[in-house]
């Protein structure tokens, strides 16, 4: 027999129950921060921090581009004055003509929306328009990459501020784009 009452044993009952439903909804909070939420949004694909390499004057920075329209990174850092080689790589697995990826950095005052739409007719020049005006807007570009591919580009940090990159395959931009912060 037991020592408590059945209204004594209800009432721990629910109090254990009670601190299961608190407790195990915590842990997994926990758990997932701690381990990140990157298999319940993004499809399952982690951000990555773009890997900064200095050596000497010069800085190389690496990112990537996937087949879920994500680059790597949002952000890339320079000084002025500074060389820099960003280091772009498509680690999707589809081709260039349906999922094509490329990293241009457009200078500061760039209406990024007017400049990608420029560039939805220019597939024959793989969506970089080739007119003098719209080419002066640019900073630097990579090669329209499909997957697996990869470019390599090595340009000056102009003065400081911050430049918008985009990818400009049709549609892309909207969600592939971040800023080139130069310090």
């Amino acid at each position: 027999m037991s020592d408590h009452s059945e209204e004594e044993n209800n009432l721990l009952g629910g109090l254990i129950m009670k601190a299961f439903y608190v407790i195990v909804p915590l842990s997994l909070i926990i758990m997932m921060g701690y381990i990140g939420w990157g298999f319940l949004v993004g499809g399952g694909h982690k951000r990555e921090l773009p890997a900064y390499t200095v050596a000497g004057q010069g800085v190389t920075l690496e990112m990537t581009g996937n087949d879920a329209l994500q680059f790597s990174t949002k952000e890339l850092r320079a000084k002025s004055g500074q060389e820099v080689t960003i280091k772009f790589s498509h680690v999707g697995q589809l081709p260039k003509i349906s999922m094509g990826h490329n990293v241009v950095i457009l200078n500061a005052d760039v209406d990024v929306a007017a400049f990608a739409a420029k560039c939805i007719p220019a597939a024959a020049t793989d969506y970089m328009p080739t007119d003098a005006d719209t080419k002066a807007q640019v900073l630097a570009q990579t090669k329209l990459l499909g997957g697996g591919e990869s470019d390599e580009i090595t340009f000056t940090a102009p003065a400081a501020g911050e430049y918008p990159f985009i990818c400009t395959f049709p549609g892309h931009s909207a969600l592939m784009n971040g800023k080139f912060i130069v310090d």
